[in-house]
């Protein structure tokens, strides 16, 4: 066996160790020396307002030695520059971790923080820094300012929780966003200043501000609650569903996002159970969907956390004017094919209550006037539906129509004199002239001078009645109001009966057969 040459090799190989120890200490240098290079060479884009290029080379430098806390800090100075808080903050907070005692990454993590609008982490970093520079005066300002926009925050919540959206707002536009310079992108305050637009009714401005918010942060579940919510007070309830769904599934366990999903779908189903029911004239059945999807409707409403639990604000809440005017029309609309016109009346009422402008509201109950034979109160509501869509040709027929009715019910009614009805047969006609014109002959009133005229007269419209009724043509003119139109009617003016001889028409109705 030689050891001999064992040895020497053994004694080689620790050799060739040895250099190559050295070799990874030369490499090792020249990685730190080119890091440094780089940050040397971010340093200066930064000093030429290069942002992005600054970026570019403290990545590189990173990159290299991914251990070094100034690299995360200058890559985070210079992300702040470009406006970009989320990482910038990343990279604060990694410094950080690289080393707690960074103060310069202490004082960007809490620069962003407060941007963003996470106020009491920005006020822990702050405070930190002061543990070890008390004196530090960008520090002991933001602290104090913080401590007065957390104050500011309190007031307006309590002033929201009151339901004085009006101050409320005045209040985070005044002493929080524009007293320190703020956006409306910081979360907690934008969906502050959110609410309160809600509150007032300001839907597009509220939905304004929560866009943003979701632009900045699509992982915000207030902000896609809220929006959700607005949606829904504008009749889109397919978003309203889907941003509170988005929002209950960042947090499962909020108790107001079950609520609201579960109600707004009840609400939906139960209002397309009564338009089903309605279509296939089940008017009963439809009208108590209608019911129930008014008192869903009802309870959402005040469920809404704006106005949760405060008496007073639920009796001021805000209505879904949109879908709570579609109801109570829709619910009109039943009540009437029930021939409950008085109540359908109502719900039209209240529909234009909701919806001064819901034409539909006034169609229907233009109907139901005329239905009552109310046709002055029928002209009104089609003038107005006009009014609304003045291009609508059916809404002007019908208008027309409704004066037409106006008109016939001013002049003598034929039928109600006679006592029947508008389809009565020849025979039933001549049957009810027989029995009037025997109880109102003159020759049989010749008591009193008023009891003689009274009798005169209804003999004559009894007549003139007859006249017209009996005559298949008249009887289609009068019936089609062809003496009302423009030009029409017979004789100068007169009506169909006008200038009948009621005496030569008794005469012939009974005597011409003997």
């Amino acid at each position: 066996m030689n050891t001999e040459g064992k040895e020497g090799a053994e004694e080689e190989q620790v050799i060739s160790d040895e250099e190559r120890m050295d070799e990874d200490d030369d490499v090792q240098i020249d990685v730190v020396k080119q890091a440094e290079s780089y940050k040397e060479q971010g340093n200066k884009e930064y000093s030429a307002k290069n942002w992005d290029g600054a970026v570019e080379y403290y990545t590189k430098a990173i990159d290299l030695q991914p251990d070094n806390a100034t690299y995360y800090g200058n890559r985070a100075a210079s992300q702040i520059m470009l406006g970009l808080y989320n990482k910038a903050l990343k990279d604060s907070l990694t410094a950080l971790e690289k080393d707690p005692n960074f103060t310069k990454a202490h004082l960007r993590a809490a620069k962003c923080y407060f941007t963003l609008g996470d106020f009491p982490n920005a006020k822990k970093h702050y405070s930190q820094v002061l543990v070890s520079e008390p004196s530090n005066t960008e520090a002991k300002t933001n602290v104090s300012n913080i401590t007065t926009i957390l104050k500011n925050i309190e007031t307006a919540k309590n002033l929201i929780q009151s339901g004085d959206f009006g101050r409320a707002l005045t209040a985070i536009e005044n002493d929080i966003l524009t007293q320190f310079s703020l956006s409306n992108s910081a979360p907690e305050v934008g969906n502050l200043k959110a609410k309160c637009l809600l509150g007032l009714g300001k839907f597009n401005e509220a939905n304004k501000i929560l866009t943003d918010l979701l632009r900045d942060n699509p992982k915000n579940p207030e902000a896609l609650y809220l929006r959700g919510i607005v949606f829904y007070y504008i009749g889109n309830y397919q978003n309203s569903l889907s941003h509170i769904q988005q929002a209950l599934r960042m947090d499962p366990d909020d108790a107001k996002f079950q609520k609201s999903l579960k109600a707004i779908r009840n609400i939906e189903s139960t209002k397309k159970q009564g338009n089903d029911y309605f279509n296939a004239q089940d008017n009963l059945a439809a009208y108590n969907a209608y019911t129930t999807a008014l008192g869903l409707t009802d309870d959402f409403e005040k469920s809404v956390p704006l106005w949760q639990g405060n008496k007073t604000l639920e009796s001021k809440r805000l209505n879904n004017k949109l879908l709570t005017s579609q109801l109570y029309c829709n619910r009109a609309a039943a009540l009437t094919q029930l021939g409950r016109f008085e109540e359908a009346l109502s719900d039209c009422n209240r529909t234009i209550t909701f919806d001064p402008d819901y034409i539909k509201a006034y169609l229907r109950r233009a109907n139901i006037y005329t239905l009552q034979e109310k046709h002055q109160e029928a002209i009104y509501d089609y003038e107005k539906a006009k009014q609304l869509d003045p291009k609508n040709k059916d809404i002007k027929d019908k208008l027309r129509t409704a004066q037409m009715d106006l008109k016939k019910a001013e002049r003598k009614d034929h039928y109600k004199i006679l006592g029947v009805g508008k389809n009565a047969t020849e025979e039933e006609i001549k049957k009810a002239y027989r029995k009037l014109a025997l109880v109102w002959h003159p020759d049989r009133h010749s008591g009193t001078n008023e009891d003689s005229e009274k009798a005169t007269k209804m003999f004559q419209d009894i007549g003139e009645a007859y006249s017209v009724l009996s005559d298949p043509k008249k009887r289609r003119d009068f019936d089609n109001g062809v003496d009302l139109m423009e030009g029409g009617g017979y004789g100068g003016g007169g009506g169909f009966g006008e200038g009948v001889d009621v005496n030569d028409l008794f005469s012939h109705m009974f005597f011409s057969q003997g």
